[in-house]
């Protein structure tokens, strides 16, 4: 929604099954299973911080950089691999196809037995120009939404989740913060706190491989978003 003018989920799937694809699904089913083990964790867990392990970057960061941190990042996959174990298990022989704004979901994809390939969306572009497809627009339904819908979108995974009394909630996105964040914990005293960490400044919505370029566009990509 936020790269194509497809309007709904609806519309990705007619634009991806003219391209010969079987069928399309919103990694928002991932990510909704994932909001609710984070809310289990910071409820069940007795944990004192808890980092969001959605953006493969900052799990990359913190196993190479900061291992002394990794107590405290959360042992929950990523809601691609969370969504393509769940299609795997409904169609026992697909072939799964990951697209986003991400490159780091490639390496990711490496290490896994759910995802069989990561498409960037600057890739489908390519693809959908040389088979010459057109998007296909349907616009969403009034009242057809998940809340994990506002993923890719800065501070979206603190928006999908619920309160959980006792803790609190900060988002930051940007590598640089990230970093600041990191050193921040690694020296104590930050407790009872769930952070959502992503490595792109806006979150996913402004990632590396969406648009020809990623500052294209980005008020309107996070307005659909939040649309």
């Amino acid at each position: 929604v936020s790269d194509l003018p497809v309007g709904s989920i609806e519309g990705m799937r007619a634009t991806l099954q003219a391209m010969g694809f079987y069928d399309a699904e919103e990694t928002a089913i991932g990510a909704e299973i994932v909001a609710r083990e984070y809310e289990r964790l910071m409820r069940e867990d007795d944990m004192s911080l808890l980092i969001s392990s959605c953006c493969t970057s900052v799990v990359m960061l913190i196993k190479r950089y900061y291992p002394q941190v990794l107590p405290f990042l959360a042992p929950v996959k990523s809601p691609m691999e969370i969504h393509c174990a769940m299609l795997k298990q409904k169609y026992p022989d697909a072939c799964t196809v990951f697209v986003g704004p991400c490159y780091a979901k490639k390496g990711e994809a490496l290490h896994s037995d759910a995802v069989d390939y990561v498409l960037t969306f600057y890739e489908l572009h390519e693809w959908m120009r040389s088979a010459g497809i057109e998007p296909v627009n349907i616009p969403i339904k009034p009242g057809d939404g998940k809340r994990a819908r506002r993923y890719p979108r800065q501070d979206g995974l603190v928006k999908s989740m619920s309160r959980v009394e006792g803790w609190n909630r900060v988002a930051i996105d940007g590598v640089n913060d990230c970093i600041a964040a990191l050193n921040e914990i690694k020296h104590g005293g930050v407790h009872k706190t769930f952070i959502e960490m992503t490595a792109c400044e806006g979150s996913c919505v402004n990632g590396p491989a969406i648009r020809s370029n990623r500052y294209e566009n980005r008020v309107r990509g996070t307005v659909a978003v939040n649309s």
